[in-house]
């Protein structure tokens, strides 16, 4: 499992867009507020590397080990300042009020669909806004997010639940 840095009220969770490129958030609550921070976004060095078979991967592993730990220590960077003093430092950063969900729910990974390796999806809804979904791509962020929804949003749902024969998170009926 990895570590996703020290703030327990944090997750990891990719925004998907057909439109745009994909937007990598980390999702704070506090004090009521949840404030969506940018710390990455698409990558295509894999989407490239994958065209040139083993070759490509065998290359792309490097610069990707290499990401991961520039985004590992920006992580924990971000973990030690208050989140409201990270909004002015991206475009698309954000906050919203607590009392602004109008529904959240998270969900297992579908079968078919979604946008690379997640295990799973929260679903939300702010007032006047359209439905937004970040994937879930670690069990560290999954785990978190199965934590902290509940308690920090009235209207959230957990359509999911931790199975230990399967060591997974899977759907609930």
């Amino acid at each position: 499992m990895e570590d996703n840095g020290g703030h327990m009220n944090a997750f990891n969770g990719r925004q998907i867009s057909a439109l745009s490129s994909d937007r990598l958030y980390r999702v704070f609550f506090d004090q009521g507020e949840a404030f969506f921070i940018q710390i990455g976004g698409q990558s295509f060095g894999q989407a490239i590397a994958v065209q040139f078979g083993l070759l490509g991967m065998l290359i792309y592993a490097p610069f990707q080990r290499r990401a991961q730990a520039k985004l590992e220590a920006k992580i924990r960077d971000l973990d030690m300042q208050p989140p409201s003093a990270l909004l002015a430092a991206g475009k698309h950063n954000f906050r919203a009020f607590i009392s602004d969900f109008e529904s959240s729910s998270l969900q297992a990974a579908p079968a078919l669909g979604g946008h690379g390796r997640h295990l799973g999806r929260w679903v939300l809804q702010l007032r006047g806004q359209k439905p937004m979904t970040l994937q879930l791509e670690t069990e560290d962020d999954m785990r978190r997010a199965f934590e902290t929804l509940p308690s920090a949003i009235s209207t959230h749902v957990n359509q999911v639940a931790w199975d230990t024969a399967k060591s997974k998170f899977v759907k609930t009926v």
